[in-house]
């Protein structure tokens, strides 16, 4: 009984450890170049410089930016990516709303520099995974809605 306890603990950390991460936003129903400009405009508002763009895909990666405070150990660096996705991929939509309705994904990975010899010098970091840092996926999710949410205000009136 003790096994199967303990192996179904292991099979659930594991599962739970595999699954992708991913914050979704809403729906929006705009034209796929709309969103498109604004999510790229979003990333570089919010300071990050994009290395990575497959429009075709719908895939945004950032570089990796640094967040080292002076004198402290403990810095830290962030790569945010972004996918637009076809709201078909999620559920079946009437045909007139298949083709303009998108969802955003968003993953901001984060990682610790554990480096004891030079903490403000990303060169020589030893870097670890410490997960996502889902208060910035929330807040680059809420700053996307913004100009499209005053677009969906207009359009109801």
């Amino acid at each position: 009984m003790k096994s199967r306890r303990f192996f179904l603990i292991l099979a659930w950390i594991v599962f739970w450890g595999c699954t992708p991460h991913w914050q979704r936003s809403g729906l929006f129903c705009v034209s796929y170049d709309t969103l498109w400009k604004e999510c790229r405009k979003t990333l570089r508002k919010k300071g990050f410089e994009i290395s990575v763009e497959r429009k075709k895909e719908g895939y945004l990666q950032t570089k990796w930016e640094h967040f080292l405070p002076p004198l402290q150990m403990r810095g830290y660096r962030m790569r945010m990516e972004i996918q637009i996705v076809p709201a078909s991929h999620f559920f079946t939509l009437r045909e007139e709303k298949k083709r303009g309705c998108y969802f955003i994904k968003v993953k901001a990975l984060r990682e610790i520099n554990h480096s004891v010899h030079d903490p403000m010098d990303p060169r020589h970091a030893l870097w670890t995974v410490d997960g996502y840092d889902v208060k910035m996926e929330e807040a680059l999710l809420r700053e996307l809605q913004i100009p499209f949410h005053r677009e969906i205000l207009l359009k109801d009136y």
